[in-house]
């Protein structure tokens, strides 16, 4: 719910970063130390209010955790044919930079697709695989589509469906009230939700919600993206690798997440 509040925060106030005057290092001892965040500037009451929903602790110092989930479902495993995929055009320009190297444009079967290749490193692939493997477990309207993976000797690919309009982050500070209204905001802030609600019905902690990693479609559908840090839920930790001022503050001070965080 924190880093949910925060995006909201991101969307009401056009893609302004939180917390800007305060070291990332402050915010962690100000945490530790059991003390509460205070509001971003400028922040709403209503939208401070939804950040703080589970910012209260239980007996047992951590956020409460849910105590029922849906059926596991099957997962897909699939790829994309890879000679299928080079003589349809292969790569086209660079849109972006990943976790993983770059983010590419490219066409398959008569559709623009995006592309992220793999960077040459054998960690970087386990990562890369395990994010593959969680995305083919997930289907939702406000979730980024996996369309598969090219695996062969030269490559390593993650292809899903390309998303016109970039990052949610991009798309605010590029645009004014005019283009987006208060309505628009509100389609965004309930688009993300969306896709988030599922995420918490499967028990899958996202990690990095934030502006920069929901995607806009051509026609102006938000959703998530970028499963590089997702897990299940209720896991250890690295917060060296955590995107802090976007972190709810129990994670951060505890070192566990849950869905609630």
């Amino acid at each position: 719910m924190w880093s949910f509040g925060i995006l909201l925060w991101e969307i009401y106030s056009f893609g302004r970063v939180p917390y800007p005057r305060i070291p990332l290092a402050d915010v962690v001892k100000h945490v530790e130390k059991g003390y509460k965040m205070e509001a971003p500037e400028g922040c709403p009451p209503e939208v401070y209010e939804i950040m703080r929903q589970h910012y209260e602790e239980d007996a047992d110092g951590l956020c409460t955790q849910l105590t029922k989930s849906l059926p596991k479902q099957g997962k897909q495993d699939f790829c994309v044919d890879t000679k299928k995929f080079v003589e349809a055009g292969w790569y086209r320009e660079c849109i972006g930079k990943g976790e993983f190297g770059d983010v590419m444009l490219a066409i398959y079967r008569g559709e623009k697709v995006a592309v992220k290749m793999l960077k040459d490193s054998s960690q970087a692939a386990q990562k890369f695989l395990a994010e593959a493997s969680l995305m083919t477990s997930l289907t939702h309207e406000n979730l980024v589509r996996l369309l598969g993976l090219v695996l062969d000797k030269n490559h390593i690919c993650l292809v899903t469906e390309y998303m016109d309009k970039g990052s949610l982050v991009d798309y605010l500070r590029s645009r004014g009230r005019q283009h987006v209204t208060n309505r628009v905001q509100i389609n965004l802030a309930c688009d993300t939700c969306s896709g988030m609600e599922y995420l918490e019905r499967r028990k899958v902690v996202h990690r990095d919600l934030a502006a920069r990693n929901v995607l806009i479609s051509e026609g102006g559908v938000a959703k998530v993206a970028d499963f590089g840090l997702a897990r299940e839920e209720n896991f250890t930790l690295d917060c060296s690798k955590l995107p802090i001022k976007w972190t709810a503050p129990e994670a951060l001070k505890h070192g566990v997440n849950c869905i609630l965080n």
